[in-house]
């Protein structure tokens, strides 16, 4: 935020035209278990960007925000080991891929999709409501392998702090 205010601020008193562009995920559209603060942040950052774009743009700054499919980056360096995210490092695209599309769009999209992932939670988005998928992650995550590691990981770290 602080970075777009001085950006904006600095275009606007040069009188120049610009572009302000924010990468995402599509991780901002759907629940985003075990990856909470991480999906929080991109949704407001989303909607941020969404918001700005009409604020800005008569002044002829252009305001993007993309959401890239998994990207080869060092992101998955030092994540937790979770099935989702080797997954999603299995299918990742590369940086000069997801760069071509942000510039592809920069301009004329307010909010840029590339890739599978976003493709697929568009498309859920079209299908069900929100709620439901809510609903449905809420019911059905716990059960799943990822989160069945982190509650062991969690019961482990407190009986060995309770021990000291």
């Amino acid at each position: 935020m602080t970075l777009a205010h001085f950006f904006v601020q600095h275009l606007k008193a040069a009188n120049k035209p610009g572009l302000i562009m924010f990468t995402s995920s599509p991780a901002s559209l759907l629940p985003s278990p075990s990856c909470a603060m991480y999906g929080s942040t991109k949704a407001f950052l989303t909607e941020f960007a969404m918001s700005l774009a009409p604020e800005v743009a008569a002044m002829g700054i252009d305001v993007s925000v993309m959401n890239p499919s998994p990207v080869a980056t060092n992101f998955y360096n030092g994540a937790h080991e979770i099935d989702m995210l080797k997954f999603f490092k299995s299918t990742a695209t590369t940086p000069d891929h997801i760069a071509d599309a942000m510039l592809k769009g920069a301009g004329r999209l307010v909010v840029v999709d590339q890739g599978y992932y976003s493709a697929a939670a568009r498309v859920i988005l079209k299908i069900a409501d929100i709620n439901f998928i809510a609903q449905i992650t809420k019911m059905t995550s716990p059960t799943m392998g990822d989160f069945v590691k982190l509650r062991a990981t969690q019961e482990e770290a407190a009986r060995n702090k309770a021990k000291k």
